[in-house]
């Protein structure tokens, strides 16, 4: 018997702990979106290129310019993620080979209002690892 079926691998959702994390990202901060710009249409998968601006309230790593992400709508390729407007992140960047600034979906973006308590839980790691005591 040979199965036909093809077989989906869905991206991890844990990638890893804030200092895992943090190592292996080019920029970390936390912000707020002040904008975001969507490009062409939707492809078969839904996926839309936006850019994303962020009014940056603590970079713990990286710099000035990784307040802005090119990435995907609704990251169908393990990338991009559903920013909203005035709403607050926790972020996790890394750079493209274009050299645009990018995310996972999942972990690599932590939302103020959909995760309230991973939130303020990695915003304060990410103060003790930097030494940041910003609010």
């Amino acid at each position: 018997y040979v199965s036909l079926t093809p077989i989906a691998k869905p991206c991890s959702c844990n990638l890893g702990t804030v200092d895992q994390k943090y190592n292996t990202h080019e920029s970390v901060y936390h912000g707020t979106v002040e904008s975001i710009v969507f490009y062409d249409e939707k492809n078969s998968f839904g996926d839309q290129k936006i850019k994303v601006t962020f009014k940056v309230n603590e970079q713990f790593k990286g710099g000035a310019k990784s307040h802005v992400l090119h990435t995907a709508f609704n990251g169908a390729g393990c990338t991009g993620y559903w920013f909203k407007e005035s709403q607050r992140y926790i972020v996790y960047a890394f750079k493209s080979p274009n050299g645009d600034y990018n995310v996972m979906w999942c972990g690599g973006v932590i939302s103020e209002t959909d995760s309230t308590e991973n939130y303020y839980s990695e915003l304060k790691e990410l103060r003790t690892k930097t030494n940041s005591n910003e609010s």
